[in-house]
C-alpha cells in the first residue's frame, strides 16, 4: 500500500490509515457494495478485483455472492460476510467496511436533520431493485415497527419531536424466481434552531442595465437564505460601489433600503434595494456589487449601469405609441360603433347627396293583431310606440298594418305590392301561446296568417329584404312562428324593448332605438328633402 503510486498523484491513493466508510446490512437480506472508482475514466481492458480482509480475493462464483459491473451482490448477506471489503482496479482502490447484524433493521446507513415545523421527504432509495423487478412491494418501519405504509417515499408534513427516530424501508422483490428482502435505515434528527445554508444570490449574477442620465432607478438583489424566517437574523446583505461601501456615497444619493423577506415554495428569500436617487455619469460602467453573508459562507452579484441609447428610446417610443393609438382607436370603435355610425351617416347626408332607390317606405311593420288581450300591448307599441318616434322624430316612412291598408283591397297582392316598395321589414313578436294565435285566426278570417304577413320565407330569400325582429317580451317562443322567423333568429338575433312608462326615448330604452336605427338605413327624406327642412329630430344619437 505504502509502495502505491496513482497515475492523478498520491492523494488519489488509498491507505490503511484512510477513514474508511461502515455499511450496516440485516442478516438474511439481501445487501449490495458499490465500488466508487470513477469508472468513466477506466480502460477497456482493466478489470475490478474484489478483496475480502488479508486481501483474500473473494470467489464471486459463487451463487450468494455476484460481481455485476462495480456492485457487490450478497444473495443474501449472512453473519460471517462482515469485514473489510477492498475493490481495485489498476493502481486505483477503494476500501469499506461491512458490519452484518441480526434482526430486521440494520443500523442507519444515513442520518438526516429536520428543521421543525418544515416539510420534509424521506426517500426509500436503491432505486436499481425496482429495475430487478417492476412489482417489488414496500413496507416501512419505524423504530423496527411496521407503519402499513407502502409507497417509495414518505412526507413528514409540519414536522415536530413525535417524528424523529429510526425509520427503515424493506423492499421485497424476486430475482431469478426467489424472493429477497432489501433494508436500508434512516436516523431522523429534529432541530429547533434554524439550519443554516450558504446564501445564493438568483439575482443580480453578472447584468448590465440600461439607464437615462438624470433619471432615479433601483436595484433588487434577490438572495435564498434557507427555509426559515429566522435565517435571516444571521443573514448580512450589503451593497458597494467600486468596492467601497455604499454609505460612503449618501451625498450621491445612494440609499440602501431595508431588507424584505419572502416565501415561495417554503424558501426564504431576502430582498435588499438600492435606490439611486439620479443617475450621474459616474456611475456607468462601475460595477455595484450585492454581498450577502452568514456563517455558513458568501455570495457577491455584480451590476452596471450603461447609458440607455437614444435611438433606442427613439424606436420604442415609434412602436409603442403607434400601438397604444390603435388599441385605445379600437376599444372605442368598438363600445361606441352604434353612435359613430349614426353619426357617420348624418354627416354623409349633410355632406353629400345619394340617388333615390325607388322605395316609397323605409320599412314594412309586421305584427299579430286583433281584438285579445295578448294583441293589445303589440298594437299599442307598433300603432303608437313605433310613429311617435320613427315617424315624428326621425322621419322615417313606415307601413304598418292594420293602419296604412285602404279598406277593400286585396289583402294578399298590397302585402306583396308594398313589401316590394319597402326597404326593409320590422317583424315585432311578444310572448303569444297557440291557443292565442289559433283563436286571433277565427276571429280575423278577413285577415291573412301571419306568415303571409310578412311576405312569405320565398319573399324574404329571393328580394333579398333586409329584416330586423323586435321582441316585446323576454320569453318568446319561436317554435310557435313560422320556419322564416326561426331562420331569422338563429342569423341575426333580435333587439329588446323594455316596458317603461313615460317617454319612449327614455332610459333603460335609448339604447334601442340606437340599434334599431344602426340595422335601418337612412330615412328616405333625407334622399330627396334638405335636411333642416326634415330634420325635426333630437340632439339623441
Amino acid at each position: 500500500m505504502e509502495d502505491c503510486v496513482d497515475s492523478l498523484g498520491p492523494a488519489h491513493c488509498v491507505s490503511p490509515q484512510d477513514v474508511i466508510d461502515t455499511y450496516y446490512a440485516a442478516e438474511g437480506h439481501f445487501y449490495q457494495l458499490e465500488c466508487d472508482l470513477h469508472l468513466r475514466h477506466m480502460e477497456s481492458n482493466q478489470t475490478i478485483t474484489w478483496t475480502k480482509d488479508d486481501n483474500r480475493t473473494l470467489d464471486v462464483k459463487k451463487d450468494r455472492i455476484e460481481m455485476r459491473e462495480n456492485f457487490l451482490w450478497f444473495l443474501p448477506v449472512e453473519l460471517p460476510d462482515s469485514g473489510f471489503y477492498t475493490c481495485s482496479s489498476g493502481t486505483k482502490m477503494t476500501k469499506m467496511n461491512l458490519l452484518v447484524m441480526s434482526g430486521h433493521c440494520p443500523s442507519q446507513s444515513a442520518d438526516k436533520i429536520f428543521q421543525k415545523g418544515t416539510t420534509k421527504k424521506i426517500s426509500c432509495g436503491q432505486e436499481h431493485i425496482f429495475s430487478i423487478d417492476e412489482k417489488a412491494e414496500v413496507n416501512w418501519l419505524k423504530e423496527c415497527k411496521t407503519m402499513n405504509f407502502h409507497e417509495k417515499h414518505i412526507r413528514l408534513f409540519n414536522v415536530t419531536e413525535r417524528n424523529a427516530g429510526k425509520y427503515t424501508c424493506q423492499i421485497n422483490f424476486i430475482y431469478e424466481q426467489r424472493r429477497y428482502t432489501a433494508s436500508r435505515t434512516i436516523l431522523v434528527k429534529i432541530k429547533n434552531e434554524p439550519i443554516l445554508f450558504k446564501p445564493k444570490i438568483i439575482r443580480p449574477r453578472q447584468e448590465t442595465v440600461q439607464v437615462e442620465p438624470g433619471f432615479k432607478t433601483e436595484l433588487n438583489c434577490t438572495v435564498f437564505i434557507g427555509m426559515s424566517e429566522s435565517a435571516v437574523n444571521e443573514m448580512l446583505v450589503y451593497w458597494t460601489f467600486n468596492n467601497s461601501f455604499i454609505e460612503q456615497y449618501e451625498s450621491k444619493q445612494l440609499l440602501q433600503s431595508q431588507k424584505l423577506v419572502k416565501r415561495e415554495n417554503n424558501k426564504m428569500y431576502v430582498v435588499s434595494i438600492l435606490s439611486v436617487m439620479k443617475v450621474q455619469p459616474e456611475f456607468f460602467l462601475i460595477p455595484f456589487c450585492c454581498i450577502a453573508t452568514n456563517p455558513v459562507g458568501k455570495d457577491v452579484g455584480q451590476v452596471q449601469l450603461i447609458p440607455a441609447s437614444p435611438r433606442s428610446l427613439c424606436t420604442y417610443i415609434a412602436i409603442c405609441l403607434p400601438i397604444s393609438v390603435i388599441a385605445i382607436v379600437l376599444t372605442i370603435c368598438f363600445f361606441f360603433k352604434v353612435d359613430i355610425v349614426l353619426t357617420f351617416r348624418r354627416l354623409c347626408c349633410i355632406l353629400s347627396k345619394k340617388t333615390p332607390d325607388g322605395k316609397l317606405y323605409d320599412a314594412y311593420v309586421s305584427y299579430i293583431y286583433g281584438n285579445l288581450p295578448c294583441t293589445s300591448q303589440v298594437e299599442h307599441f307598433v300603432t303608437q310606440v313605433l310613429p311617435e318616434v320613427l315617424e315624428r322624430r326621425y322621419a322615417y316612412k313606415l307601413f304598418i298594418t292594420g293602419r296604412d291598408n285602404l279598406p277593400g283591397e286585396a289583402v294578399h297582392d298590397t302585402i306583396a305590392d308594398t313589401i316590394k316598395k319597402s326597404r326593409m321589414m320590422i317583424i315585432v313578436l311578444s310572448a303569444v301561446n297557440l291557443s292565442d294565435l289559433v283563436q286571433v285566426e277565427s276571429m280575423n278570417q278577413d285577415q291573412p296568417r301571419f306568415e303571409q304577413q310578412i311576405g312569405l320565407y320565398d319573399a324574404l330569400i329571393k328580394d333579398n329584404l333586409k329584416v330586423i325582429l323586435v321582441e316585446l317580451d323576454k320569453n318568446v317562443d319561436y317554435s310557435l312562428f313560422p320556419e322564416s322567423v326561426r331562420y331569422i333568429k338563429k342569423k341575426q338575433g333580435a333587439i329588446r324593448w323594455r316596458q317603461n312608462r313615460g317617454d319612449a326615448m327614455a332610459a333603460p330604452n335609448r339604447h334601442f332605438w340606437k340599434l334599431l336605427r344602426y340595422h335601418m338605413s337612412e330615412p328616405i327624406s333625407s334622399l330627396t328633402i334638405p335636411w333642416h327642412a326634415t330634420d325635426n329630430r333630437d340632439a339623441i344619437v
